[in-house]
């Protein structure tokens, strides 16, 4: 794997982590029967992060 390689595969398991963590704090949330911390367009949001990581330029990630 390319360094450009690596350094994108980190940036997406950053977002991924992120959005774990959102998943968690919305079932703890639910548990104290309160209202959720991240709706569908928050998820959304990280996805569409994710995908503009996937195909940036290599020169992109690099400069990140």
């Amino acid at each position: 794997m390319t360094d450009t390689g690596i350094k994108r595969l980190i940036l997406v398991s950053a977002l991924e982590a992120e959005m774990q963590g959102m998943i968690a704090e919305n079932k703890n949330r639910e548990v104290q029967g309160l209202v959720m911390a991240y709706d569908c367009d928050a998820f959304y949001d990280i996805a569409g992060k994710m995908n503009e990581v996937a195909h940036k330029h290599d020169d992109e990630i690099m400069g990140v």
